[in-house]
C-alpha cells in the first residue's frame, strides 16, 4: 500500500535501491484523484490538499481512534484527527489507505 511509504526509513531504502540499480520507483495511483492527478495539479500551482473522511464509528474499532475518542459514545460527526497524510497512514493504516 502507498501508505507504507510514510515510513521514512522504508522509503529511503526503496529509493536508494532504485537509484543503485539505475531503476525508478513508481507509486501507483489510488483514491483521491490518484498520485498522478495530484502531481499534475501541483504542476498547475496546487500547494495543499485537504482530505476529509466520514466513516461509521464502528469502522474505527481496533484503531488508534479508540485512544482519541469514545467511539461508542459518538452520536454526531466528530473530528478526532487532523494532520499529515504520512502521519495518518502510520496511525490509521487500515483506515487511511488512500494514496
Amino acid at each position: 500500500a502507498t501508505g507504507a511509504l510514510a515510513d521514512e526509513g522504508l522509503y529511503g531504502r526503496l529509493r536508494q535501491a532504485a537509484e543503485a540499480g539505475s531503476g525508478r520507483m513508481l507509486v501507483l495511483s489510488g483514491a483521491v484523484a490518484g498520485m498522478d492527478g495530484l502531481a499534475a495539479a501541483r504542476e498547475g500551482g496546487l500547494e495543499s490538499v485537504t482530505y476529509e473522511a466520514c466513516k461509521a464509528p464502528r469502522s474505527w474499532k481496533g484503531s488508534h481512534a479508540e485512544q482519541l475518542v469514545d467511539l461508542d459514545a459518538l452520536r454526531e460527526a466528530t473530528v478526532f484527527y487532523e494532520g499529515t497524510a504520512g502521519e495518518a497512514a502510520r496511525l490509521f493504516p487500515a483506515n487511511a489507505n488512500v494514496a
